[in-house]
C-alpha cells in the first residue's frame, strides 16, 4: 500500500490556517499584531498536523539564546499581571 502524504498535509494545513483566521476574527484587532497572527496560525496548523503526524518522542534541544529569550518574556508577563519577578534563571 502506498500513502498519498501530500493531500493528507495540505488538508491539514489548510484547516489549521482555517481555524486560526477563525479565532484571529474572535477579535479583528489582533490583526494589527503580527505576532499574534504568526503565532495563532502556527499553533493551529501545527495542531493539526500533529492529528495526522506522529513526530515521536524527540528531545527538545534549546540554545543559550533562545533560554534567555524565554526568561525575558517570561519577567515581561509576570510584569504586566504585576507578579513578582521570574527567579534568576540558571546559568
Amino acid at each position: 500500500m502506498n500513502i498519498q502524504e501530500y493531500p493528507i498535509v495540505e488538508k491539514a494545513v489548510y484547516q489549521g490556517v482555517a481555524t486560526g483566521i477563525e479565532k484571529l476574527l474572535q477579535d479583528v484587532n489582533s490583526f494589527s499584531k503580527p505576532e499574534v497572527v504568526v503565532e495563532t496560525v502556527t499553533y493551529h496548523v501545527m495542531s493539526e498536523l500533529c492529528d495526522v503526524i506522529d513526530f515521536g518522542q524527540q528531545a527538545l534541544k534549546f540554545s543559550p539564546q533562545l533560554i534567555q529569550k524565554m526568561w525575558a518574556m517570561a519577567r515581561e508577563e509576570a510584569e504586566k499581571e504585576g507578579k513578582p519577578p521570574a527567579p534568576e534563571e540558571a546559568k
